[in-house]
This record gives structure tokens, sequence and C-alpha cells, in this order.
């Protein structure tokens, strides 16, 4: 009997163990699978951070090159004629005027479209918009890369050219753009027109901006007096 009451001890004390085992293995799986629970959340957390993340900075970066193009387009818009697209009278006072002030010579023309407001009378507002914009093209369009031409106001431009041997070019510059637009035309929706120019114009040199000052009304004084004299020419000191 004290066999079997032994055997049978160890029986139980066999189940209870394995059982003991059993359940220390549900706990330890339980303690695993909470765990993996716990890196894929923490996983999901961060890829959902990385992704806000990221998604902010697009946003971010969208709106910062959107602010810089309004602001190249503003920029634009202030140193630009809104008409023409040559630059406009602010950036001459703001911006080329103090290169101006170096001492070194430079070409001031004064070109001024003849007869615009007959133009403007005949063949409406519009053609003179398209003869505006067509002048100020081809007035581009024979300068250089450091020359500037600026809508000066109505139908009259100004032209500052800075290259080497400006002094001895100037004439021979000024000669050839007056003779290439007076014997061509002007493609507009009434047709082509013929369109003449008068000239001012000066070599210049200044430090100051009262010496500018007065370089301005002299070639704007000349481009009165080729105006008086029969129109579609220049003149100079």
């Amino acid at each position: 009997q004290r066999q079997n009451d032994a055997v049978l001890a160890n029986a139980r004390l066999a189940t209870e163990q394995t059982q003991r085992a059993l359940l220390q293995s549900q706990n330890d799986k339980a303690l695993v699978s909470a765990e993996l629970q716990r890196k894929r959340l923490q996983s999901q957390f961060m890829l959902t951070v990385l992704l806000a993340i990221l998604v902010v900075g697009i946003i971010l970066i969208f709106f910062y090159w959107q602010m810089r193009k309004a602001n190249r387009q503003l920029n634009y818009a202030s140193t630009h004629d809104a008409l023409t697209k040559v630059h406009n009278r602010r950036f001459f006072d703001l911006e080329l005027v103090p290169q101006l002030l170096d001492g070194k010579p430079f070409l001031l023309v004064s070109f001024d479209i003849d007869h615009f407001k007959k133009i403007n009378d005949t063949y409406g507002h519009f053609v003179g918009d398209e003869v505006l914009i067509a002048t100020s093209n081809r007035l581009r369009n024979s300068l250089r890369k450091d020359d500037y031409i600026i809508r000066w106001g109505g139908e009259e431009f100004l032209m500052c050219l800075r290259h080497a041997n400006i002094f001895g070019q100037s004439l021979s510059f000024v000669e050839r753009m007056l003779n290439e637009f007076s014997h061509s035309t002007i493609t507009t929706s009434k047709g082509p027109l013929r369109v003449t120019a008068s000239i001012g114009f000066k070599v210049a040199q200044c430090t100051s901006q009262a010496e500018l000052s007065g370089f301005l009304n002299d070639i704007d004084q000349y481009l009165y007096r080729a105006k008086e004299r029969g129109r579609n020419r220049a003149f100079r000191s």
C-alpha cells in the first residue's frame, strides 16, 4: 500500500510539474506575443511619425518654392514694365544708378518713337501697344549682355551700354540702330507699319547722382533737338 501511495504521489507530483511547465510555457508564449505586438505597434508608430514628417516636409518645401516663385514674380513685376517686359524706372533708380556711379564710361541713349500719338489716334491703342512691344523687342535684340533698356515713359526708352570701346562705337551703334529701325516695318494687327524714331545720346562718366542727372537732362535736350530738326534722326553734343 505504501508503495502504491508513493507511486500515486509521484504521479501527482509529475502531473503538477507538467501542468506548471505547461502554464509557464503559455505565460512565456503570451509574453513573447505581447512583446512582438509591442514592437509591431512601435514600428507602426515610428512609420506613422516618419510619414507625417515626410508629408509635412513636402508641404513645407512646396510652400517654400511657391513663396520663392511669388517673390521672384513680385520682384520681376516691380522692376519690369508690364507691357514691354523691359526694365522700368524703378529698376534704373534702385539697381542701375549705383552701377553707373563707378566712374567708368557708358553710353546713354534716349529713344523716342516719332508721332506715336498719331499711331494711337489712327489705329487705336491696341496697335499702339503692339508698336511699343515690337520696338522694345528690337531694341533689346540690339543690346549685349551687360547693356540695359528701360521704358522711360510712354513711347520713350532709355538705353544704357557699358561694353568696351564705347567711345569709338557709340556713333556707329546709334546710326546702325536708327537705320535698321527706320528702314523696316512693324507687323501689327492692322498690317505692317513703318515707324521712325528720334534719338538723343551721349557718352558719359560720373561718380555722383547730380552728374548723372545732368547727363540725363542733356540727352533729353538732344532728343528734343532731333525732333525739332525733322525727327527720324539722332543728335548729340
